[in-house]
This record gives structure tokens, sequence and C-alpha cells, in this order.
């Protein structure tokens, strides 16, 4: 609430990176081990519904799951999701090439 200056019930960008100015707040995350050197990329992380604010709850949420420092099992997690990702990408891809391939060859026997 502290840091919430126009009193919306978010945090904005502005307000977020402004609030790591108070002791008290960077006490609060040195208390759940949280390694904070990039704002842009925390408040991403933390902004759940990518609205350009953060809630009270997607703080919360937000930070207790940043807590502490990343094990093998959540980086492997995390590999796993971005190759099954790349590979539906990739398939995504193929499918719009072959739609376009296949669009290019009825426009051209229609001209004919």
């Amino acid at each position: 609430e502290h840091a919430d200056e126009d009193r919306d019930g978010c945090l904005s960008f502005s307000e977020f990176h402004d609030a790591f100015k108070d002791p008290l707040v960077l006490s609060y995350v040195s208390a759940l081990d949280l390694d904070i050197h990039n704002y842009d990329r925390l408040f991403d992380m933390i902004d759940l519904d990518g609205d350009g604010t953060i809630t009270l709850h997607e703080l919360s949420a937000g930070m207790s799951h940043l807590r502490g420092t990343a094990k093998s099992f959540d980086v492997r997690l995390v590999l796993s999701h971005f190759r099954d990702m790349d590979k539906r990408m990739m398939h995504m891809c193929d499918a719009l090439a072959s739609a376009t391939s296949y669009s290019t060859r009825v426009t051209t026997l229609k001209e004919s």
C-alpha cells in the first residue's frame, strides 16, 4: 500500500521500481532470499496478466514463487517446457509454409 502512490490498488512499473529504494522493502526482499538485479524482468514475471500493473495478489504470489534459488529440477522443468514450445512453434511454421505454398499454387492455377 505504501508504494501505491496513486492509491489505485495496483503498482505501476514506476511505483514498483521506486519501492525498491525503501530500506524496508529491501530488507523484506533480502529475507525472502531474492537476488534482484533486473527490475524490468522481475516486474514482467510478477505481472501475471500482462496488463502493465501489479495487483496485491500478483505481488504476493509472484514474490513467494521467486523465493530462494532455482533448483536443478526447476531449471530442467523450464527447459523442458521451452523445448515443447519450440517444437510446437516449428510445427506451426511448417504448417504455415505448406499453407502458403498451397495457396500460391492454387492462385497460379486460377490465373492460368
